[in-house]
């Protein structure tokens, strides 16, 4: 529709799509469907060509362009700046405003939790403020980036062999990179290994939420504990009986 849109105003029309190598995009993907409400351990190669083709077809191949998102192949290691540099202007004195809302791997595990335990409200409005408010609390919880095994991600990959061949020839360059070193990161490979990850995280987010309004309402932020307790993540409130108020034990991650 916005291609037809356009064309009742322009004689040409250019599509410009920025596409990620699958191994670093399977994690942000995987944080954006949990945040969705995913209660499934499913990491998931991007369907790139269900993406993509549409544009192409509606375009016409010779103008679509795709260009590899990776800092590296980036002008000045900037999409801002090599998007300027493809329309042919200037990027001096546009905003640079850096959006990173991912959660860190403990933040997902937890959120991972917060899904499938039951209890969750009936209304989808309800149910997105407080994902959204746990997601706010989920900030700052945990120092590591969520990474799966190569086992994992190769045979994610082999499924989606056919499309991955698509973009690549297509785009004219590979998607399929292996990652850099992280340190920082912890790989996970099954929904046992991210539960008890998430497990081990539950006393960081009580603090994370602990007489903070401004990251989620004292009712929400009750809620979201319950529901974690629903799972077994903490013990029973504090005031409420012999052993309450203290979190169940799990091991903290490193």
């Amino acid at each position: 529709r916005m291609v037809e849109t356009l064309a009742r105003h322009y004689d040409r029309i250019r599509v410009i799509a920025y596409v990620r190598p699958y191994r670093s995009l399977m994690a942000s993907g995987f944080q954006q469907r949990l945040q969705g409400g995913l209660r499934q351990f499913l990491p998931r190669v991007p369907a790139y060509r269900r993406r993509l083709e549409p544009w192409r077809e509606a375009v016409g191949a010779d103008n679509m362009t795709l260009r590899k998102f990776d800092r590296q192949c980036l002008r000045d290691g900037d999409i801002v700046a090599d998007f300027a540099e493809w329309l042919g202007v200037s990027a001096e004195g546009l905003p640079r405003r850096v959006d990173n809302t991912s959660l860190s791997a403990e933040g997902a595990a937890l959120l991972f939790l917060f899904n499938r335990a039951p209890g969750l409200p009936k209304a989808p409005a309800r149910r997105t403020a407080m994902r959204k408010a746990l997601a706010r609390a989920l900030a700052g919880v945990g120092p590591h980036r969520l990474a799966f095994p190569e086992a994992l991600m190769t045979r994610e990959a082999a499924a989606m062999a056919d499309d991955i061949r698509w973009v690549e020839e297509v785009a004219g360059f590979s998607v399929s990179d292996p990652l850099r070193p992280d340190p920082r990161a912890i790989e996970v490979g099954d929904e046992a290994a991210f539960s008890a990850l998430g497990l081990g995280t539950v006393r960081r987010l009580r603090a994370a939420l602990a007489g903070k309004d401004d990251i989620a309402p004292p009712e929400t932020a009750r809620h979201i504990l319950r529901r974690l307790r629903r799972v077994g993540a903490i013990g029973p409130a504090a005031g409420r009986g012999k052993g309450r108020g203290r979190p169940a034990r799990a091991p903290e991650p490193g």
